[in-house]
Formats: C-alpha cells, structure tokens, sequence
C-alpha cells in the first residue's frame, strides 16, 4: 500500500475553514473515484494554521496511474478555488505503508473495554489514557491480594485507602 500526504499550511483559520468545506464536500471524493482507497484530513494543533491529507493507494502502480490520469486536473481544479497568492502553501509526500492496524469490529471492541472505560471521556484531550487504562486494572490486582493478606479492619482500611485515593488518581491521570 502507498501513502500519499499533501500537507497545506494557511495564513488564517477562515481561510483553512472554506478550504475544509471544499475538501470535505468535493475534493476527497474525487481523489477516491480517481484511484485511492482512502482518505483522511487532519487540522493540526497549534500554528501556523496547518492540515494533513492522507491518501492511500492499493500500490505504486495505482498512484503512478491517479498521477498520469488525474492529478494535474485535480490540482488545477484546487488551485483555480484556492490560489496560492490567498494565502496557502503545499507540500507533498508519497512512501511505501509499512505497517497499518485495521480497527476491531465493534464486537470486539466491546469485549475488550475495560470497565473503568466509560470515566476516560471525562477526561479531555486524555484519549490515550483509555489505552492505558488495561495495566492500570492489572496494577490494581496485586492491591487485592495486600487486603486479604491483612483479613482484619486495619488490613481493609488499608485497602479502602487505596480504593478512595491511589485507584481514584490512577484511573483519572491515565
């Protein structure tokens, strides 16, 4: 599989906005009827103002055909709503996908969230915590084990400690 990341930096955020609706609307759509599998956007954090298209392409061969076929008048088509004197500049990139994880099909994502996965959108901007969150739990196991070893109130104290303060943190910061 190909890769293919054209990256446009803009010199405003309305600018970046109408060029998203245009890409949204039309241009990714295009791009796929013309040959890629695929296609994403992302807005990145911070500035200048900057966003990230990705496309991938079932081989060489293919984009090398969307490059022959299409690209010049897909470009142009770009470049006649969005020139570059408005304030935009492009950069582009092609590699080979060496490696991609398809998602789970939501079967399986249900039997594999933890329990403590419903707290993680509170949590903003945290979205990797609920990655985490697995070792947190087995971390949580071995405190199980200190409470049945102490078998009397202090002993669950301990462990209703350990619950209120340590689990609570944990489970908020990962």
């Amino acid at each position: 599989m190909l890769a293919y990341t054209v990256i446009c930096t803009f010199k405003n955020e309305a600018l970046a906005q109408e060029w998203l609706g245009w890409m949204q609307g039309e241009h990714l759509a295009e791009v796929i009827a013309a040959g890629a599998l695929d296609a994403e956007v992302v807005k990145m954090d911070g500035s200048p103002v900057r966003c990230e298209v990705r496309y991938h392409f079932e081989s060489r061969d293919a984009f090398n055909r969307y490059e022959r076929e299409h690209a010049a008048r897909l470009r142009g088509e770009g470049l006649k709503k969005f020139p570059l004197d408005r304030g935009l500049s492009y950069v582009r990139s092609v590699g080979q996908t060496v490696g991609r994880q398809p998602p789970p099909d939501a079967t399986e994502l249900k039997a594999a969230a933890p329990p403590v996965a419903a707290a993680a959108p509170e949590a903003a901007g945290e979205v990797a915590a609920a990655i985490v969150e697995p070792k947190t739990q087995a971390a949580a196991t071995p405190a199980k084990p200190a409470r049945s070893r102490g078998g009397r109130a202090g002993g669950s104290s301990r462990g209703r400690k350990k619950s209120g303060g340590a689990k609570a943190a944990s489970s908020e910061t990962a």
